[in-house]
């Protein structure tokens, strides 16, 4: 097994879908866990989890859209 790393990513979600924000999108360092995606954003907030339900795509390298 390969070791879990972190990858500079943003990921779109469904619209509600993340507690506390009005975007549908975040982006930061984000890790697959299961059926979880965790993501620690560039803004040095608190790092969030999401059911990879509520995920429509991630794109890895990416930086957040204006």
């Amino acid at each position: 097994m390969g070791t879990k790393k972190w990858a500079a990513a943003v990921v779109h979600c469904l619209p509600g879908a993340v507690p506390g924000t009005v975007t549908a999108h975040l982006s930061g360092l984000v890790r697959l866990s299961g059926r979880w995606v965790r993501i620690r954003p560039a803004d040095d907030g608190d790092e969030t989890w999401i059911s990879a339900a509520a995920v429509q795509r991630i794109v890895w390298n990416a930086e957040a859209p204006d």
